[in-house]
């Protein structure tokens, strides 16, 4: 108990009976602060599991936003004030922002990546990519346009974030789930059948 954080805890016990019978249940207990201890300064429940983690939008305004399993995408500052908020596809990776900070692209489940107004939470633009995508995207740029680079299924997919127009794609390279990494032109990634790779970033070749 000692390792516990100081606030609501939840305890799920599971028992198993001789004859199989199962029985769950979990309760809800509190951890009190010490005098040294952090302790929560506000909290809300949003709809769904939150897998993907909170991403900072705008550090001068102290945006932040996160979104759910259940497609619940949220804007809200540091205070814990909540902006606007919609729903998508189900979401299980971090959002990104674009270096202008005014698009926020949210990855779902649904196959669509998402280019969201982060003032409004409208849709600029989506792309279908064909299956599940279930990567956290990435960004880089190539003379002066900014280009979206994420994993869906066994696919790599670059776009223009500002259009949300296909640059390029490789197929059938194995599925991955991970984040590309990229170092300046070039595109980093590994996948599901055991490579890793580094492809241009401008003209999606392998090299």
């Amino acid at each position: 108990m000692a390792d516990l954080v100081a606030g609501t805890q939840q305890l799920e016990i599971r028992v198993r009976g001789t004859t199989g019978a199962r029985w769950q249940e979990t309760a809800s207990y509190e951890i009190p602060a010490g005098a040294g201890d952090p302790s929560p300064q506000w909290q809300f429940r949003l709809r769904g599991a939150v897998q993907g983690g909170v991403t900072v939008v705008d550090r001068d305004r102290d945006l932040l936003v996160t979104a759910t399993s259940a497609g619940v995408v949220t804007i809200f500052d540091r205070t814990g004030r909540r902006g606007w908020s919609r729903a998508i596809g189900p979401v299980y990776r971090r959002p990104v922002v674009d270096r202008t900070r005014d698009r926020i692209f949210v990855p779902s489940a649904d196959h669509l990546l998402y280019a969201l107004d982060a003032r409004t939470g409208g849709t600029i633009w989506s792309y279908d990519a064909g299956a599940p995508v279930l990567s956290v995207p990435n960004s880089g740029v190539i003379d002066g346009r900014d280009l979206i680079t994420f994993s869906a299924g066994d696919r790599l997919v670059t776009l223009d974030a500002r259009s949300g127009a296909e640059r390029w794609s490789v197929d059938d390279r194995g599925f991955s789930s991970g984040q590309v990494a990229i170092d300046g032109g070039v595109v980093h990634s590994s996948a599901a059948d055991g490579y890793a790779r580094a492809y241009d970033l401008a003209s999606g070749d392998q090299l």
